[in-house]
């Protein structure tokens, strides 16, 4: 008999049950089972779980309670963070040969880490803290400055964009619902602003140019809302459809944007902008019970991950032309899956495993 899990998997790609079950990664003729991959300590095959191959998944270590969140600050260099079970910020990094050691930074957060990088060898982490202040620590390639608080009173995660060097732009959901806004020009920080609005998600904020930003998150009709700095900011536009979850932006280009959600009925849907108009949304399909997590690795490049109800990370693509069907990649994770993309066509995904341990795919 066929259980309701496995008949959930069937659905999620809309296919028969034996095509839509993940298939096992495999070397020779040693198999390797979704679940070996994330307990490589329970495997007979150690020695290939071992091996850093592009589609197989590497345990990173460490001991993390948090989704990841990552950036890429030039070819070939990765830089991740996540929260320790001690509450603190932990950090490890890929400087193109080798993955550096787990290192604390320190810091009591409640709330997932938002990193970005405005040139090479900077790095500023943003997180909240005990006292829903948000809180600042940077790297500007040569030392670690310590924590500093930036004020306010915030709830969720917090989305930072850059858009050129030395500008951070950084948003958040306040404890009175509404969007606020903090910069840094340079050489100081704004004061905290609200843009206004209802909100009932983390809000998505993405940057396709020197002085535009955009800015999506649920209203209370669940429907995907927008607003936008051009100049001076422009005021919020419904852009409809109905979610469950906080939306996920990503800009493939100069004035090009591409919004991700889940559904009510558990699909992802999408809806773009041109240019010069919004699209209507469409279902890319799939059964979703998280936000989605995307990457734009190119103009005609889009990967979406989510984590599947079997917790395997599943993939979508756009290549220029069409939607891919949903893929497996495999895996046991406990969190989205995060993707990074540091060149053209190239994307690394992270998630924490079962063993709380840092995972990793490409």
């Amino acid at each position: 008999m066929v259980n309701i899990r496995s008949a959930l998997v069937s659905l999620f790609l809309g296919t028969s049950l034996v095509s839509a079950l993940p298939k096992p990664a495999a070397d020779g003729d040693n198999a390797i089972s979704p679940r070996e991959l994330l307990h490589p300590e329970t495997s007979a095959n150690n020695n290939i779980l071992k091996r850093a191959t592009p589609g197989q998944w590497e345990s990173l270590g460490g001991v993390i309670h948090s989704k990841p969140a990552g950036v890429a600050w030039g070819p070939n260099r990765l830089d991740l963070f996540a929260i320790g079970t001690d509450s603190a910020l932990w950090h490890k990094w890929w400087d193109g040969s080798r993955w550096g050691g787990w290192e604390s930074l320190g810091g009591v957060i409640i709330s997932e880490p938002s990193v970005v990088s405005w040139s090479a060898n900077r790095l500023d982490i943003f997180a909240l803290g005990t006292d829903h202040a948000l809180w600042h620590k940077w790297y500007d390639g040569s030392r670690w400055g310590g924590w500093e608080s930036l004020g306010g009173k915030l709830q969720g995660e917090v989305s930072a964009v850059s858009w050129g060097k030395n500008r951070i732009d950084i948003f958040g959901q306040g404890l009175d619902y509404a969007l606020w806004h903090k910069w840094f020009d340079g050489s100081r920080w704004g004061g905290w602003e609200s843009l206004g609005g209802k909100l009932v998600s983390s809000p998505s904020a993405v940057a396709w140019g020197p002085n535009r930003l955009d800015i999506f998150a649920l209203g209370t009709d669940h429907a995907l809302w927008h607003i936008w700095y051009e100049s001076r900011w422009g005021t919020w536009q419904s852009l409809g459809g109905k979610l469950l979850y906080a939306p996920t932006a990503v800009a493939r280009a100069s004035n090009r944007l591409d919004v991700f959600g889940v559904g009510t009925d558990s699909a992802l849907w999408h809806t773009s902008w041109s240019g010069t108009t919004w699209s209507s949304w469409q279902s890319r399909g799939g059964i979703l019970f998280q936000q989605p997590q995307a990457v734009a690795s190119s103009s005609s490049r889009i990967d979406v991950f989510t984590t599947g109800i079997d917790s395997a990370v599943w993939q979508t693509t756009w290549n220029g032309a069409s939607w891919s069907g949903f893929r497996s990649l495999a895996g046991v994770v406990e969190t989205e899956p995060v993707p990074i993309s540091w060149g053209p066509g190239r994307v690394d995904v992270f998630a924490a495993g079962t063993d709380s341990a840092l995972w990793h795919n490409w």
